[in-house]
């Protein structure tokens, strides 16, 4: 791929991510006690690590598997966060996770999908990027839409 499509993939991808409220966590279930709008740290008033808020203690991962294999959304997209921000973002089994959460009834899973599988280096992987971003252009809501349309823009400039 030319350097100039992967920067303004990498600018789209990033833009796109920011303002992703549907991946967020405002979209996973909150802290009791915890109030949004303060600052985020740690124990002792140190800032929190990037992602921290993605961690899945390792003894409730099969509680959350089976809330999402049960039909759960947010179990879903908590996992796929789990392992695609915390583990490894080329990650298949975070990938799997966001077909559940699409098959569970969320639309904009098609664009997360798309949009973290067109960054995989095989190209069986990015072709199906391609599908899932072609299909969130016609089938999400807004943003998603807008964001699916603005990445394929992109691929068709490259």
């Amino acid at each position: 791929m030319k350097t100039i499509y992967r920067w303004s993939y990498i600018l789209s991808a990033l833009i796109a991510l920011l303002s992703s409220p549907a991946i967020a966590s405002d979209q996973l279930p909150k802290k009791a006690g915890v109030d949004s709008q303060q600052e985020p740290s740690g124990p002792g008033g140190r800032l929190a690590m990037p992602y921290e808020e993605f961690m899945i203690p390792s003894d409730r991962i099969g509680e959350i598997e089976r809330s999402a294999l049960t039909g759960s959304v947010d179990s879903a997209i908590k996992l796929a966060n789990y392992y695609l921000k915390i583990r490894d973002r080329y990650s298949l089994e975070g990938i799997h996770w966001l077909e559940i959460a699409y098959e569970n009834g969320s639309k904009e899973a098609m664009y997360t999908l798309g949009s973290n599988l067109i960054d995989f280096k095989d190209k069986s992987s990015q072709l199906r990027g391609l599908y899932w971003l072609k299909r969130a252009a016609k089938e999400c809501n807004e943003p998603y839409r807008r964001y699916a349309k603005s990445m394929l823009k992109c691929i068709d400039h490259k």
